[in-house]
């Protein structure tokens, strides 16, 4: 990180994590936008610090973006019981996803997305144009099934850089968003911002969590009960390691305060 008063950066155990959040991630992606500025940005969740620490490529993935930010409160208060605290409170993928519409409008910037089904990106072009009727969007693409590999060289990234996007929204899912990004960094013009389920969300394809819930940290819960069949083994299974990979660190931290 070479901008000016740049965000605290740390590891939670090998996986990287910037200390900016909600409102703080927002103003940096714009003002990153506004000067031109490009990169990509992760929005981790306990799934992708996991898959951090078991798999080299994708921690090294993230160790390419410009900002590891994340939209969960589990990272949230995992962070601040080692001592750490972000710049602004964690928000939803969601709030995050508005707030940066909300600001570009503002700044006069180009958005575009990327990914989601055609029936999930007609939802949000839908939503955009009556709720943002001044921003300027010059790209929306629902792209075919495929790899992330195989998607970077499909041409999508030659027609987002001809509609001079200056904040890409890319909802791809992970690990294939965070791939998809790193892979066509080099040849973005623009910030590009890996916001996952917050398309369908947004769109309102999938109903989300109740605030309340959010709040608790439990919105994994939330989901795992709407889609089991789907993701009973990424929070069943994953949450697991994270349990078992973060109390070290908790053990250690309290350990070395004793100390002190």
């Amino acid at each position: 990180m070479t901008i000016a008063n740049a965000p605290q950066e740390i590891s939670l155990r090998n996986a990287r994590l910037t200390l900016i959040a909600g409102a703080g991630l927002v103003d940096a992606v714009i003002a990153d936008a506004a000067a031109a500025r490009h990169g990509f940005v992760c929005v981790a969740n306990v799934h992708q610090v996991t898959l951090a620490w078991r798999d080299e490529d994708f921690r090294r993935v993230m160790e390419q973006a410009r900002y590891v930010s994340t939209d969960s409160r589990v990272i949230e208060l995992s962070v601040g019981a080692l001592g750490h605290t972000y710049s602004t409170p964690v928000t939803y993928a969601v709030d995050l996803l508005t707030g940066l519409l909300d600001r570009a409008t503002e700044a006069g910037l180009r958005v575009g997305f990327y990914g989601g089904s055609a029936s999930v990106m007609h939802a949000i072009k839908a939503k955009v144009a009556d709720g943002w009727p001044k921003l300027t969007v010059t790209y929306a693409e629902s792209p075919p099934v495929g790899t992330a590999a195989r998607l970077a060289t499909d041409g999508s990234v030659e027609r987002i850089r001809e509609a001079g996007v200056d904040v890409l929204l890319v909802g791809l899912g992970c690990p294939k968003q965070e791939e998809w990004m790193h892979r066509t960094a080099g040849q973005l013009n623009c910030m590009a911002v890996g916001v996952g389920a917050a398309f369908d969300f947004f769109a309102d394809e999938k109903r989300m969590s109740p605030a309340w819930v959010r709040r608790s940290g439990l919105d994994w819960a939330w989901r795992l009960v709407s889609e089991p069949r789907r993701l009973w083994r990424r929070y069943l299974l994953g949450n697991s390691i994270y349990v078992l990979g973060y109390l070290p660190l908790v053990v250690r931290h309290r350990m070395q305060r004793r100390v002190r």
